[in-house]
């Protein structure tokens, strides 16, 4: 992961949240901004009533990016993020976990699901949006891990039927394509993926049976030919088979 460009503060809204906000800040060992007081971060991590939210304090303009896993996802398996991660699969690890939409997706079609993320505010805002769902009684949320996907898979041979790989790509060069606002703000802080090929053979160690790699349909796939590619309109599902 390339060093992120962004700076980061947590703040909280009311004087209420002021502690949470303050040990969150240290246990990130970021700058805590009392309610009311400007900052010169370019994000903001905010403590809220409803979890965590983070602003773009670049263009105020902006609405927070808050993380939810909710039951209004679909549960049917025909999707085709079911078909690439396999019939007879249950395990499933999330090794880029990103804002989790695709563990909340898993989670919801009924996948035992393991979601890592190496980015500790992306990480902190995981773990409570876990922690906010399960709270109220939903059943359908992935476990999440702090840290990094290689370290973590590199010492669990065969712990999940499938290993599932989002990695950043280069965005398309046209300037009608630009990225949506969450997957640009989530390469300003994450950076690129230099490190994709150990990622990719940490993971080959822990999946039992397959490694899934999500691609661009304008990407060739990225660790030689895959076992089969399961194709949509703007993306591919490249399934790399264990022997």
């Amino acid at each position: 992961m390339t060093e992120p460009a962004l700076s980061v503060a947590v703040t909280c809204m009311s004087p209420d949240h002021a502690r949470r906000a303050r040990t969150l800040a240290g246990s990130l060992g970021l700058d805590c901004v009392d309610p009311g007081e400007r900052s010169s971060a370019d994000l903001l991590l905010m403590v809220e009533d409803g979890g965590l939210s983070v602003r773009d304090n670049r263009d105020r303009r902006t609405r927070p990016l808050r993380i939810s896993f909710g039951e209004n996802e679909s549960r049917s398996k025909k999707q085709l993020l079911a078909r690439a991660v396999g019939r007879r699969t249950r395990r499933v690890v999330d090794a880029t976990a990103g804002w989790g939409e695709d563990a909340r997706r898993l989670s919801a079609m009924g996948y035992s699901v393991t979601a890592i993320e190496r980015h500790p505010v992306i990480a902190a805002m995981l773990s409570d949006a876990a922690e906010l769902a399960r709270r109220v009684g939903r059943v359908a949320v992935p476990d999440i891990v702090t840290g990094d996907a290689i370290t973590f898979l590199s010492s669990r041979e065969n712990q999940w039927d499938c290993v599932y790989l989002d990695p950043m790509f280069p965005p398309k060069r046209r300037s009608s394509t630009l990225a949506k606002r969450p997957l640009r703000l989530l390469r300003e802080l994450v950076g690129n993926d230099p490190d994709r090929r150990q990622l990719f053979d940490a993971a080959g160690i822990a999946a039992g049976k397959r490694v899934v790699v999500k691609r661009p349909d304008h990407s060739p796939p990225l660790f030689g030919k895959p076992s089969e590619v399961v194709k949509g309109r703007l993306v591919c599902y490249d399934v790399y088979l264990k022997a």
